[in-house]
């Protein structure tokens, strides 16, 4: 909660009015104040805050908002209330965090919005969202960045003209010689001008290492005219001033201050709860009083920091003193964050007390439920703690570095972590505890969707896995590829899997990976005839990736793929070109590995290269299916109806090969209607257009194909993959179904000849 509190800028500060008209100027733009630790950058944007009469909203970044899914979050929750629409900003009609031109168009008041440690954000999907916000900025409201560092802040550029975007940087923030007078003066500390000089020029204005020398020259202990290099290091001084505010507090409050170094943030309930405090509030309430010690980060006095220096020399000196109740501290600490909810901070203490065991647990236990939400960066950035020598030590890690290989689209990887993990399997004795373990399950899912063996020899371990494994993102996993698996070999039960498959998704309602299933029960039931079932799913799983942000993540190749199928059909073909690239870029991704994924989203795309009469393409996708289809059983259904495509693709690259012909999107209308047995003037009825319209398609499309009656053009267009083999009798109400959807963009052709 704390993240989106404004924070006080004190009554006692020097206040830099030279730099207040910079902040004026950006009224309808940006300010960045980006400078080094210690600059006083959010005291100074506090104070501009808090003389403001526009509303304020603030925020707190952390690196967990490298996830654009928490980073838009944030923005809904800090200027939701804005919107006069009372729009709920967790409800189901809330704008996405990325719908920036919705989420502050519907902002009719100016507003000030800060972004604070705007440092942490580096991830390439939040910083693009940044940039929407920048760029959606209302003219009266102002965006504060605050920070160390802006990355890829070269893109700010085209911002400095339209709204306009103004810097204030290390060198504005710096004490000049009056600040450095007063701040001194203020510590009851007095100097003479050569000995302010020398100051300044020691530290450059650094406000945060003046304010600690001038601490130490007011505790009587050093004069100016030593210089900071002679005085010890930064932690010297830092161990100095420690000891001052130390050494002034009784022994309980001392061993309390000890306890609260382990903290970094901490409240009445945590403290009650993890140091065992009685009346922890009125405690806090009261060390709050003795400046310097702790530090309100909100005005209702609910949370408390240390300060840093402060805060570390502590945490080393409980350390030192008593290492079980430092350990203690910090795993009490991550359990109590875990258990709220924050498993990024939970780990990050675990992490501080060196419970590497505890890290290991907490990330496998909810390394499923991020992955399948698209949080990769999240999960990623927990691994590093660890480093790669200890993850290939621990076969739980290798199953959370192989979900996170795949959710980033490296199939190498994914396969040989797999692997890894697989082998502690193998070595286990009691075949009853492997049966029962769940550490085991999850290793034979991983197995059954990734291991590039035949479809049939992976149904026992994927089914094996599929029925023990709880409700959960592991046992929608083990579905998806069990029910591919099944479908592929010939198994009846393979749509009900897929069905299964799909349930538990939508129960756990994880967005990439039901959309996922989604696209593959369409492409199953789209290969079985059921296209308006398929074309339903279609649009239901590229909906679930729009709402969510996951469309750009490589398990979508499934979703694009079946998507540039419908999307061919209807004649929007630029559209499922589009699609249709997109998957392939994704299928390679994957392409050492997970065959079953691979097969059926090549499958789906030669489908779509021979309605958009690319036979090229669809003869580069074919040699890919075959390499991927030769481990795979040539007897079954799925392998008869591969070859079945196979010789759609021959034919249609025979009968583009000496031709220059194309058909316009409306004449590719027409030529679906051809095969039934409807007379121009109903064709026309169901096209809404009129016969006369009909006959100049009809006569266009005989001449182009070079056919010299209507069944020799179906035929031409049935072997060029324009036409679908279906039943004449089911053909027509097809069609009729299909007009739902509406007519064809306007102007677009089907080139059948590149």
């Amino acid at each position: 909660p704390t993240r989106l509190l404004t924070p006080t800028s004190g009554s006692e500060i020097i206040e830099r009015t030279r730099l207040d008209d910079q902040y004026r100027a950006a009224t309808g733009g940006v300010v960045r104040v980006l400078a080094p630790g210690g600059y006083g950058k959010s005291t100074l944007v506090a104070r501009w805050a808090q003389h403001d009469e526009r509303v304020v909203r603030w925020i707190d970044l952390e690196p967990i908002d490298n996830d654009p899914l928490v980073f838009g979050h944030s923005l809904n929750q800090a200027l939701s209330d804005l919107d006069p629409t009372d729009l709920d900003p967790t409800g189901p009609n809330a704008p996405a965090g990325h719908d920036t031109a919705r989420l502050l168009g519907g902002c009719t008041n100016p507003f000030v919005l800060v972004l604070d440690d705007i440092h942490h954000l580096e991830g390439e999907a939040s910083l693009t969202l940044l940039n929407s916000l920048i760029e959606h900025l209302p003219p009266a409201s102002t965006l504060v960045i605050v920070g160390r560092a802006h990355h890829r802040s070269a893109s700010v550029a085209r911002f400095r003209l339209d709204p306009g975007v103004i810097d204030v940087g290390a060198d504005a923030l710096a004490f000049d010689l009056a600040e450095t007078e007063q701040m001194l003066k203020s510590m009851g500390v007095e100097s003479n001008i050569d000995d302010l000089t020398d100051l300044a020029d020691q530290f450059e204005g650094w406000p945060a290492g003046l304010r600690l020398a001038g601490m130490a020259v007011s505790n009587g202990r050093h004069g100016l005219d030593s210089p900071l290099d002679q005085l010890g290091s930064l932690d010297h001084i830092t161990g100095y001033i420690t000891e001052e505010w130390f050494g002034a507090l009784d022994a309980d409050d001392q061993r309390l201050l000890m306890c609260l170094g382990c903290l970094g943030r901490f409240s009445g309930e945590s403290c009650a709860a993890i140091l065992g405090l009685a009346d922890a509030s009125s405690t806090l309430h009261r060390l709050c009083r003795e400046q310097l010690v702790l530090f309100a980060m909100d005005q209702r006095g609910e949370w408390y920091r240390l300060h840093p220096l402060l805060q570390r020399w502590l945490c080393v000196r409980l350390r030192s003193q008593d290492l079980a109740l430092w350990s203690k501290i910090h795993e009490t600490a991550a359990r109590w964050w875990e258990q709220r909810g924050d498993v990024d901070l939970a780990i990050e203490y675990a992490v501080a007390g060196e419970h590497l065991e505890l890290c290991e647990q907490l990330i496998a236990t909810h390394t499923p439920l991020y992955a399948v939400r698209g949080m990769h960066t999240t999960v990623q950035r927990w691994l590093t703690h660890l480093g790669a020598d200890r993850i290939r030590a621990s076969p739980h890690m290798c199953i959370v570095a192989a979900v996170i290989a795949i959710d980033v689209g490296d199939g190498e990887a994914a396969l040989n972590w797999s692997r890894l993990a697989w082998r502690e399997v193998d070595r286990a004795d009691d075949a009853a505890v492997r049966l029962g373990d769940q550490f085991v399950l999850q290793a034979e899912a991983l197995q059954a969707a990734l291991e590039p063996r035949p479809a049939a020899d992976l149904i026992s371990v994927g089914a094996h896995a599929f029925a023990l494994l709880p409700g959960g993102p592991w046992r929608a996993f083990a579905g998806l590829a069990l029910g591919v698996n099944r479908y592929l070999s010939g198994d009846a039960g393979a749509i009900d899997t897929l069905n299964e498959a799909l349930f538990e998704n939508e129960v756990g309602d994880w967005s990439i990976m039901n959309a996922g299933a989604a696209a593959a029960l369409a492409i199953v039931l789209d290969l079985e005839g059921r296209q308006d079932e398929a074309a339903g799913l279609c649009t239901r799983a590229l909906r679930l990736l729009d709402t969510r942000r996951g469309e750009t993540y490589p398990a979508t190749g499934l979703t694009m793929a079946i998507a540039s199928l419908i999307e061919s059909r209807r004649g929007r073909h630029q559209l499922a070109s589009e699609h249709l690239l997109a998957s392939r870029r994704r299928l390679d991704m994957l392409e050492s590995c997970a065959p079953w994924y691979r097969i059926l989203g090549l499958v789906t795309l030669i489908r779509t290269c021979l309605l958009l009469d690319d036979a090229q393409t669809a003869g580069d996708l074919l040699r890919q299916l075959d390499l991927s289809m030769a481990i795979q059983d040539d007897t079954t259904p799925f392998a008869a109806r591969t070859g079945e495509l196979r010789h759609q693709a021959q034919a249609a690259t025979r009968l583009l090969s000496g031709r220059s012909w194309s058909l316009t999107a409306a004449e590719l209308r027409v030529v679906q209607f051809l095969p039934t047995n409807l007379s121009l003037a109903e064709i026309a009825t169901r096209l809404f257009v009129s016969r006369n319209t009909v006959k100049s398609h009809a006569a266009a499309i005989y001449r182009k194909l070079g056919a010299t009656s209507r069944s020799n053009a179906v035929l031409l267009a049935r072997s060029a993959g324009l036409i679908e083999e279906r039943p004449a009798a089911t053909h027509a109400a097809a069609l009729n179904s299909r007009l739902v959807s509406g007519p064809p963009q306007g102007g677009q052709r089907v080139q059948t000849k590149r």
